[in-house]
């Protein structure tokens, strides 16, 4: 605890967080979207009702902490990785006729990998997103 505000300087809080915001409106009207930033979520919805000139938030508001979304991403992005690496160990050993798999990445998003001395032979790669892949 800081003697001068009596706030706990160790756990950060009082350091402004960016929030988004989603809020699906009536069927036919875009989605609004946005970030604020805030001290914490109570603060963001204050802030958010006063962006809308609304007493209430409306029900379909989905209002998340940003490094809450990106922490999401990292790990989606760690568990599509390690299953593609599950997915190329296994059609190796099939190449080498030693158990395993052919692999199937069809329709994956392969974009932006770099695999550049892999052996993809025989793997169905029909319809992959190759965008700026090193293969």
């Amino acid at each position: 605890m800081s003697e001068l505000d009596g706030t706990d300087s160790q756990d950060g809080e009082g350091q402004p967080k960016v929030f988004i915001y989603r809020i699906q409106q009536r069927k036919g009207l875009p989605t609004l979207h946005g970030e604020i930033l805030a001290e914490n979520e109570a603060d963001a919805e204050r802030q958010l009702r006063l962006k809308l000139l609304a007493p209430t938030l409306p029900p379909h508001v989905n209002l998340v902490e940003k490094a809450e979304v990106d922490a999401a991403e990292r790990a989606a992005k760690s568990r599509n990785l390690r299953m593609l690496l599950d997915i190329l160990r296994s059609h190796h050993d099939w190449l080498r006729g030693a158990g395993g798999e052919r692999a199937d990445f069809t329709g994956r998003n392969l974009s932006g990998l770099k695999l550049p001395r892999l052996d993809l032979s025989m793997a169905n790669l029909a319809g992959c997103d190759f965008s700026g892949a090193d293969l």
